[in-house]
């Protein structure tokens, strides 16, 4: 009885530890979500005061959005989930897109220019386009990066190659779109403001789809 006694005590500080290492990591992940929004909006900032300069108009319209990778198969909406193995984020922010593998192209969503290209311990590479005042897109957990900050890209030109670097369980795409400096959701289902641009798509575990 006694050795069972220690090794259950045992048991439990091992999960008591695990517990504190998770939440530790969750809030690493956020501090570093909070940066990376900071630097998206004075790298924003930055080219519509160079535009500005430059006596160009930098006006955008809502909506107008293609998907950014050829698969369908959504594996997490934006709102509140489970971490997914206990790296990820419980208040999801993105779209993430899911059977695309390691070698699928990631294409630019709208036209833009490209405000950020790199990598982060918790996005991995990442690419963010600007496509007007407020309104930009961000795609995460790239093998690779094919674009540079300061490049005019078209919609459906390639920004990158598919994979899971940073804080991910799989090769997936991470996608985030900001209109009018507030993130919105490009399906139909998650969390608001649902705008529905992208559809035709399947949700994990279900038949749901649009």
């Amino acid at each position: 009885l006694s050795a069972q006694r220690d090794e259950a005590n045992k048991l439990v500080k091992e999960i008591d530890d695990n517990a504190a290492e998770y939440q530790a990591t969750l809030k690493e992940l956020e501090a570093e979500e909070r940066r990376i929004e900071q630097q998206v909006k004075q790298m924003q900032k930055k080219l519509e005061e160079q535009m500005a300069a430059e006596g160009k108009k930098y006006n955008t319209n809502p909506g107008g959005y293609i998907w950014p990778v050829d698969s369908r198969y959504i594996t997490s909406t934006v709102g509140g989930r489970n971490s997914p193995g206990g790296v990820g984020s419980t208040n999801h922010k993105g779209t993430d897109i899911g059977r695309v593998g390691y070698t699928s192209p990631v294409y630019a969503a709208k036209a833009g220019t490209v405000i950020i290209a790199q990598r982060s311990s918790s996005y991995g590479n990442y690419v963010v386009i600007s496509h007007g005042v407020g309104n930009t897109t961000l795609y995460a957990h790239m093998s690779s990066i094919k674009v540079s900050v300061g490049t005019y890209v078209k919609q459906g030109q390639t920004i990158g190659i598919t994979g899971s670097t940073g804080h991910s369980t799989g090769p997936h795409l991470h996608f985030e779109v900001v209109e009018n400096n507030v993130r919105i959701n490009p399906l139909s289902h998650g969390a608001a403001p649902k705008k529905g641009y992208l559809t035709g798509y399947t949700l994990s575990g279900t038949s749901v789809g649009k």
